[in-house]
């Protein structure tokens, strides 16, 4: 019975620590007949993880063309943290609707056209830890 309480707490532990960073999910499908259709959702902690395993060499040379920005790109993710709700950009045509907005804390990407519909969605905490992860990689000035 002991046993059996520990695993609980271990794995409502290591469910606790998962999800620290919410949920990241994308959605696409195709809308041509036998198109395809991707849904994936994945605790957004295993995106700065998975950029343990990109080459190294790839995501220096973005850092180096990069560095100038990253102190707008922080400043941007703290106040998006801090704003309420919002549309960012929408467009709208006969033949396609775009969404780019927050909504509960992740800024999310709707694009529906006459081929495809795609969104995306990534939480906050998730870009700012990826964020954080990708600094570590700078070359030293």
């Amino acid at each position: 019975m002991i046993i059996a309480k520990i695993l609980l707490g271990t794995a409502v532990l290591g469910g606790a620590v998962a999800m620290q960073d919410g949920i990241v999910t994308v959605n696409v499908r195709e809308k041509h007949p036998g198109g395809h259709h991707i849904w994936v959702a994945a605790p957004g902690v295993l995106v700065p993880l998975g950029l343990k395993f990109a080459p190294r060499h790839e995501l220096e040379e973005q850092m180096r063309c990069s560095r100038e920005w990253l102190p707008v790109v922080h400043a941007a993710l703290r106040e998006l943290q801090k704003s309420p709700d919002a549309i960012f950009v929408e467009v709208q045509t006969a033949r396609e609707h775009v969404l780019v907005q927050k909504s509960w804390g992740r800024i999310q990407v709707d694009v529906d056209t006459d081929d495809a519909e795609v969104h995306v969605a990534v939480p906050l905490r998730t870009a700012q830890h990826a964020l954080a992860e990708l600094e570590e990689l700078q070359p030293a000035s």
